[in-house]
């Protein structure tokens, strides 16, 4: 009988646009603009960790909006011997990716404030390394930090998953997967598929289009889901500063982003500002202090009441056989109406027939039957 079995791997965690925007918000709070930056062109390019961060500067055309994973040294490899630059992972990852219109002013503004030839690199210039970025960035952007202030988003997701993300989100949009394909550097498993079909400039323009309202929702989703709360610290990428109003972060968010202007605080009262980690331990200290008081109160009305012992009855004396009445004549006392009382001599009586017929020698149990067999 032939067996079957299931997958052999399991299913990925993937995050939608605004889940992405969240976790990329978060990371630029812990690890700075650079983290923040990475994020979101994972998230909107598709391209592996070594290709984001062993991609170089000369490899950008932001005038036509480009990016270009080199076949010999585009992407970053790390190991326990060291780190180094290398081709990519197959043939088909050399590839050409065009960039949404938002992404590409971003990276435009991002490479104006630094001179390096890595395009994402540490606070220091260096080359980014995956363990440190994971443990100290990019988990407690998406697992939360209570400590720092950071909400859980997505649990389970990983930087790969940024991939299987873009991934999702074109073909919930109806992309081709031939174009999909050629977009994450994959193999098509048709070979006629992938060597007759060709993806035009239309469907390129549908795919830029696509990703670009998808940045713009994912926006105006997260403006809603903070509603009048502030950011903790300015960010240089979407415009956001510390006492801008609502309103203001929309505008930036629609229109700010693609003429390069930055968002200045407005007339309208300032907000307050995100409470610190001190006050958030303090508030939290006292809530939980209140929480206990609370739980503790409740259990104690909900917990059955103690058993109470039996007050014992005080004994009187038994009333004669008979009494005297008034004229000198004995009349017999009634028997009380308690049972207990009433049959106390009489169960006395009968226990200690009970003890004495214990106490008599054992005796054969004998039978008529018995008899005559042995008469």
């Amino acid at each position: 009988m032939k067996k079957t079995h299931g997958p052999s791997r399991l299913e990925k965690v993937w995050a939608p646009p605004e889940d992405v925007v969240r976790i990329a918000r978060q990371a630029g709070m812990v690890g700075g603009p650079v983290a923040e930056l990475l994020v979101i062109t994972a998230g909107w390019t598709g391209c592996r960790w070594g290709e984001l961060t062993g991609l170089q500067r000369d490899r950008v055309d932001l005038d036509r909006g480009l990016i270009t994973i080199d076949k010999t040294n585009g992407c970053l490899h790390e190991s326990s011997h060291g780190m180094w630059l290398g081709p990519p992972k197959t043939v088909s990852s050399a590839r050409t990716i065009q960039l949404p219109p938002f992404l590409t002013d971003l990276l435009r503004k991002h490479l104006a404030q630094h001179s390096g030839q890595l395009v994402f690199t540490g606070p220091k210039g260096g080359w980014l390394r995956r363990s440190d970025f994971n443990r100290r960035i990019f988990k407690p952007a998406v697992e939360g930090d209570p400590d720092r202030g950071l909400e859980a988003v997505r649990p389970g997701l990983t930087f790969h998953g940024l991939r299987h993300s873009h991934k999702t989100w074109l073909a919930n949009d109806m992309i081709l997967p031939i174009a999909s394909a050629k977009r994450l550097g994959h193999h098509v498993p048709d070979k006629l598929e992938e060597i007759y079909t060709h993806v035009a400039p239309k469907m390129e323009r549908k795919i830029l289009s696509t990703l670009q309202q998808m940045w713009q929702h994912a926006q105006r989703a997260v403006i809603r889901l903070m509603g009048n709360h502030s950011w903790t610290r300015p960010s240089t990428l979407t415009g956001r500063h510390r006492g801008c109003s609502t309103q203001t972060q929309a505008s930036s968010v629609t229109g700010g982003l693609r003429q390069g202007s930055s968002v200045q605080p407005t007339s309208t009262p300032a907000r307050r500002s995100h409470p610190t980690n001190a006050r958030l331990a303090a508030s939290r200290a006292s809530s939980l202090s209140s929480l206990r008081a609370h739980h503790k109160a409740a259990a104690l009305r909900s917990a059955p009441a103690a058993p109470q012992r039996p007050i014992p009855r005080q004994m009187t004396p038994l009333p004669s056989r008979a009494q005297a009445s008034g004229d000198g004549t004995i009349m017999p006392q009634d028997r009380p109406n308690n049972p207990s009382e009433r049959d106390h001599g009489r169960q006395r009586v009968s226990i200690i027939k009970r003890m004495k017929k214990s106490l008599r020698p054992a005796r054969m149990l004998r039978s008529k039957s018995f008899d005559r067999e042995w008469a």
